[in-house]
């Protein structure tokens, strides 16, 4: 499973968007996932050194590979709720 499938699950879950039409497309949620990840390599190391390029959408190492870095993963969908709640409520 990809780090995109894994984080997206994670914040639809967090933000409540279960419900079918789905507000965020998976597109979207990778995007804002790829802007949080370098966000959250910024603010808290990591025992992987994760490189995040934001005009292909990917981060290397995959965090989903063995060993699986949950503390990565976890924080990223956080943060990327969290953009989300802030931006519907601005809204």
């Amino acid at each position: 499973m990809s780090w995109q499938s894994i984080t997206n699950s994670l914040i639809r879950d967090l933000i409540g968007d279960y419900d079918t039409p789905q507000v965020y497309s998976d597109t979207r949620l990778t995007q804002i996932s790829i802007t949080c990840a370098h966000l959250v390599l910024n603010e808290v190391s990591f025992p992987n050194d994760y490189t995040v390029d934001i005009a292909a959408s990917s981060i290397s190492p995959d965090p989903t590979t063995a060993p699986e870095d949950v503390s990565f993963l976890n924080l990223l969908a956080l943060r990327s709720s969290l953009l989300i709640a802030n931006s519907e409520y601005k809204t």
